[in-house]
């Protein structure tokens, strides 16, 4: 049974085609409904066509690392924005945090600082950090209007980023009475990398 060669990789080389290319035992094709890569056990009317194997890595992590097989440059990520440093990004205009707060984007993420602590919830110390535990919380929302899952705030200098899509539209916000701070957006500029 022949494997994908991870050595033998050209630049620009899709993976369906590289694995076409390099894993000979099988054909790998896309589902037609979700593009999603496959390849059928066995051939068709057989049992083993009714089992399917698929890559353990994302097109884009693939092709990260096929660029670095490579030696050239990373091709830039798709997948949900990630903090590339104060030095890469765009900070937008702050607004305070107060419960029900939107804040309009597009945003790759928000950075939350809470200067005043929320009247009923707990404390706690990590690392030297204050935290707030049940203070609130926050999600983004997309350009249609849907939202991702909730993620809990409660640190008094936190960073959000959406986990669903690339950019956000909106951010969402609810907090506990007595709580006080400011909300920051910022977008990436940075052209490459993850």
């Amino acid at each position: 049974m022949t494997q994908p060669n991870w050595q033998d990789m050209v630049a620009g080389e899709s993976l369906l085609d590289w694995l076409n290319r390099t894993d000979t035992d099988r054909t790998w094709s896309r589902y037609l409904d979700t593009g999603a890569i496959y390849a059928k056990l066995g051939p068709n009317g057989t049992p083993e066509a009714a089992f399917t194997l698929h890559p353990a890595f994302t097109e884009d992590d693939w092709a990260r690392a096929r660029d670095r097989v490579l030696g050239v440059p990373t091709t830039p990520s798709t997948g949900a924005p990630v903090w590339p440093g104060l030095a890469d990004v765009t900070l937008g205009i702050s607004v305070a945090l107060v419960d029900g707060l939107v804040v309009d984007g597009p945003m790759d993420g928000v950075l939350v600082a809470v200067t005043t602590a929320p009247t009923r919830t707990g404390h706690r110390v990590i690392g030297g950090k204050d935290l707030w535990y049940g203070m609130g919380e926050m999600t983004f929302g997309t350009d249609n209007g849907d939202l991702e899952p909730w993620v809990y705030m409660g640190f008094a200098s936190a960073i959000f980023t959406p986990r669903a899509m690339n950019s956000a539209a909106h951010a969402y916000f609810r907090v506990l009475g007595g709580a006080g701070g400011t909300v920051t957006p910022w977008t990436k500029t940075v052209t490459g990398g993850p």
